[in-house]
């Protein structure tokens, strides 16, 4: 019994509480999202490799969709920046960046990542309206 209580403290433990935090990170809003997404990723900074790309990918990706919510779009593409630098194929990342530059009035770089979105995968079509609008925002310029 002692065995198995060890055992669950030392190797079972540390995973129930990764997985609460990665739960929080996911599901919850506002400053507790943000501490949660900010854990996990503290959490890989200080053990010196990405024991999970995926998982740091999505911390950064959810931490940068609460700035996003704040208004605080600068803030939400460093957030996105580092998601898409850990999984280069995070379509979701190119969007919700793609959007973010978008509000800021960068139309170049909402349409460069709109574009990404629509070359990784063809058959994501909820880029198509937010490319044409970049699209609009780029011709007005024009004039």
């Amino acid at each position: 019994m002692r065995l198995f209580c060890l055992f669950f403290v030392v190797f079972l433990a540390p995973l129930s509480v990764a997985h609460g935090a990665e739960a929080d990170c996911w599901e919850k809003t506002g400053q507790a999202a943000l501490d949660a997404c900010s854990n996990i990723i503290k959490e890989q900074q200080i053990a010196g490799q990405a024991r999970n790309n995926h998982t740091v990918a999505k911390a950064y990706f959810h931490r940068g969709n609460v700035y996003y919510l704040k208004r605080n779009y600068d803030r939400a593409i460093v957030n996105y920046d580092n998601a898409i630098r850990l999984n280069p194929n995070y379509l979701k990342a190119y969007h919700i960046r793609g959007n973010a530059y978008f509000l800021l009035g960068a139309y170049n770089k909402a349409l460069a990542d709109f574009d990404q979105v629509l070359q990784l995968d063809p058959s994501y079509k909820a880029v198509t309206f937010y490319r044409q609008q970049v699209q609009k925002k780029l011709q007005q310029q024009k004039k």
